[in-house]
């Protein structure tokens, strides 16, 4: 998860370097949706609000240990990223667009395995930020006392009062170098402020991002405290109208791409995903999957797209057998899946070949060498695990998952627990220590934890467990949920029957494989059916090889 804090980065040393974003805004409140992860921070602070605001829009993020550190420094390379951020990026869960076209290091010092590389890609790009100029003798040193003989950008530097508002303002448009250079009118007595500084501390003090003391002072170079920025940052973010600008239409159903060996057939569900047994392997059978409010026919469309050799590929169709990559290197795999009114949901994984990149599945299942049973569906205020499944690189591994509703983890196979319903996309980035990058998300649907059958037992706990086995029909929590229905036991007696899984358990009355693939089942005097863990047949019996249902009066089922 991002960290905020808020610093400042030595004056002089700033000259050298070139920020340029922007921080303004009237005054501005904010609805309390959410209660916010960090225990160091009280609903009374003073930058209560403005924090809630940037954490609710995802501009923060929530962090390992729980704590904001509102009087702390902000490093260099978290600044950008949240100024970045407040300028309406998205830029800590890079698009698949921005690993291609940001693919090389901006700066000596900063590589892919920093969580910030391509804020500080697109800051710079933008020109943004620059890095520091090199002396007479060619050669800089960071605050942290490392040297550099080419330009770096000195992530763990801190940032100064005057610097963060320059970056600001500049990103705002409230002010920039033309504005600077120009005559202007000083309306405002600034006594430790020089004559280059000038312009933007007086816009900054005009547009209240910052405030002169009573001696005619902000202390330019003084470093600011996380607490002061994020106050700053709230304000330049609803200038910039971030909300309105990012508020795209989401996708309007679940989907994920799995990608299973060759030899599988016909991109079954019941078989094993790969995991990519071999970096030499070329072809693969990719399966596109959908689930939710969609309106068929559906249509897929594939993007292949060689992030080391700006190669492109295109298919269509739910399953590509026998696909063949052909051409070494990181292979981002797009899916766009969309229904018959034009609704669409987007998948990605990656497959790395021939070369030392990394390949990458991720999935909403616990076990991630199968699809069995895979459900792109999870439930509010339950806990929805999520899988990944990396080879290649140099195996060591960090990860950052974004579940667009302001919650990261940086665990491999993280739970979420999901607030709201909706739909939200899950993507994962993954580094290595050698500065390999892979990227893959699917798309989940969460809804609420009802009631359906108005029995008092919701149908799952608050630790994802199945509380009501019969979802739909009226029972008893004794029961799991379940009706009481007579039928006979093994010695001839009617007895009130248990659910079938615990039938099963105690006395076996159940064998083989027959199930029913729906609930309730068809009423039917005889039928090959499946029977789902509280469905009850009464009374019957099975043929030998236990697939079809003979009945010998009425079938009860039991949904």
């Amino acid at each position: 998860m991002r960290k905020i804090p808020v610093f400042y980065i030595h004056f002089n040393m700033f000259k050298k370097l070139f920020f340029s974003l922007l921080i303004l805004s009237p005054s501005f409140s904010f609805a309390a949706t959410s209660d916010l992860p960090f225990t160091d921070v009280s609903i009374g602070a003073s930058y209560y609000a403005p924090l809630k605001h940037m954490y609710d829009a995802g501009v923060i993020g929530s962090t390992s240990d729980g704590l904001f550190r509102p009087d702390g420094l902000l490093p260099r390379d978290e600044f950008v990223g949240i100024a970045v951020g407040v300028s309406c990026q998205k830029c800590l869960s890079p698009s698949i667009e921005d690993m291609i076209r940001y693919s090389t290091n901006p700066f000596i010092d900063i590589l892919k395995k920093n969580q910030y590389f391509y804020c500080i890609s697109y800051a710079k790009e933008k020109e943004i930020v620059r890095g520091y100029t090199l002396d007479s003798a060619g050669n800089t040193q960071c605050q942290d006392g490392k040297n550099f003989s080419e330009v770096p950008f000195c992530p763990a530097n801190n940032i100064t009062r005057i610097e963060a508002v320059a970056v600001l303002l500049r990103q705002s448009g409230l002010w920039n170098e033309s504005y600077n250079n120009s005559p202007y009118e000083k309306k405002i007595a600034l006594i430790d402020v020089d004559s280059y500084w000038y312009g933007y501390a007086q816009k900054a003090v005009e547009s209240g991002l910052i405030a002169i003391d009573g001696n005619k002072k902000i202390f330019p170079n003084e470093y600011i405290t996380r607490k002061e920025f994020v106050i700053m940052a709230s304000k330049i973010f609803t200038i910039n109208m971030c909300q309105v600008k990012n508020n795209k239409a989401p996708a309007d159903f679940a989907s994920v791409i799995k990608i299973f060996d060759k030899e599988k057939q016909n991109c079954s569900e019941s078989e094993n995903i790969t995991i990519f047994p071999s970096d030499a392997e070329t072809v693969y059978d990719f399966g596109g999957y959908a689930t939710g409010s969609l309106t068929t026919p559906l249509w897929y469309d594939w993007i292949f797209i060689n992030s080391t050799t700006g190669e492109q590929k295109t298919a269509t169709g739910s399953c590509l057998d026998n696909f063949n990559l052909e051409s070494t290197g990181s292979w981002l795999v797009k899916l766009i899946i969309t229904d018959a009114v034009g609704h669409s949901s987007t998948a990605y994984q990656q497959v790395s070949v021939k070369n030392t990149g990394l390949s990458v599945q991720i999935g909403n299942v616990r076990n991630p060498l199968t699809t069995a049973s895979t459900t792109l569906y999870g439930t509010v205020d339950v806990p929805m695990p999520f899988f990944s499944n990396t080879v290649g690189g140099d195996g060591n591994y960090s990860y950052h998952w974004d579940f667009s509703d302001g919650g990261t983890a940086t665990d491999k196979d993280p739970f979420h627990v999901f607030t709201r319903e909706g739909i939200y996309g899950v993507p994962l980035t993954v580094h290595d220590t050698s500065g390999n990058t892979a990227y893959a998300e699917l798309t989940v649907i969460l809804s609420p934890n009802l009631d359906r059958d108005n029995d008092g037992i919701r149908d799952y706990s608050a630790t994802g467990n199945i509380l009501d086995v019969c979802p739909d029909v009226f029972g008893a929590a004794s029961n799991r949920g379940c009706p009481f229905v007579g039928e006979y036991s093994a010695n001839g007696t009617i007895a009130d029957n248990l659910c079938l899984s615990d039938k099963i358990q105690v006395s076996g009355m159940i064998e083989g494989t027959v199930q029913c693939v729906s609930c309730p089942c068809e009423y039917s005097s005889e039928f090959i059916a499946q029977i789902r863990s509280c469905d009850i047949i009464f009374p019957s019996i099975t043929s030998p090889d236990k697939k079809t249902l003979y009945s010998r009066g009425s079938i009860f089922p039991v949904p």
